[in-house]
C-alpha cells in the first residue's frame, strides 16, 4: 500500500531541494529521518517534517508498521516563482526570481525480508550512517585524532601559469 505525502509551495530553490532529497530516496524511514536529521542543508527540515508526517500518516491511517516502511518515490516539481527588481546602473533593473518547490512523497511497506541496499558506484565514497549511541560514546583523545590529520605537504604544479602569481614566494 503506497502513503503519499505533498509539500507544496516550499520557499526554496527546486534545484536545491533535489540535492536534499537524493539523500533521502529508496532508503527505510528511520534511515532517512538521520539522514535529514544531520544533514547541514536548508531543505532538510522541510523534507524531514514531510516525512514524519507520511510516517504518522501510515501508523494512524492505515495502521501499518513503521519500521517496515521506506521512501518508494520522492520528487520535486517547480512551484510559482516571484519576480522582484534590483536596481542596477544606469536606471535599468534587474529581476530576482524568488522560486518555489512542491515536493511528493510515497511511502511503501517492504515485502517480507529486508530487501538489500542499492549497490554503490565505483568511485562513490561509503557513507557510514551516525546512530545516536555512536554520537554519544565516550571516545579518548587520541581515538577522536586518530585518522583526522591532514598531510601539509606543498604541491607544486609546474606548467601552470594561475598558481604562480598569488604566490608570495618563489619556490
Amino acid at each position: 500500500m503506497e502513503i503519499n505525502a505533498q509539500l507544496k509551495y516550499a520557499h526554496i530553490a527546486p534545484r536545491k531541494m533535489r540535492l536534499v532529497i537524493d539523500m533521502v530516496k529508496g532508503r527505510d524511514v528511520t534511515e532517512a529521518e538521520l539522514v535529514l536529521g544531520n544533514l547541514i542543508k536548508r531543505g532538510a527540515a522541510p523534507v524531514l517534517k514531510l516525512l514524519k508526517s507520511a510516517k504518522a500518516n501510515a501508523s494512524n491511517n492505515f495502521q501499518l508498521d513503521e519500521s517496515g516502511l521506506y521512501v518508494k518515490d520522492i520528487r520535486v516539481n517547480a512551484g510559482p516563482v516571484t519576480k522582484r527588481m534590483m536596481p542596477r546602473a544606469f536606471g535599468r533593473g534587474a529581476t530576482i526570481r524568488k522560486r518555489m518547490s512542491h515536493v511528493a512523497l510515497v511511502l511503501e511497506q517492504r515485502d517480507g525480508a529486508a530487501v538489500p541496499a542499492k549497490k554503490r558506484k565505483e568511485n562513490q565514497p561509503v557513507v557510514r550512517n551516525a546512530l545516536a549511541e555512536d554520537l554519544k560514546s565516550d571516545m579518548t583523545d587520541q581515538e577522536k585524532g586518530e585518522g583526522r590529520t591532514l598531510s601539509k605537504k606543498k604541491v607544486r604544479r609546474t606548467g601552470r601559469f594561475t598558481p604562480r602569481i598569488f604566490q608570495r614566494k618563489a619556490i
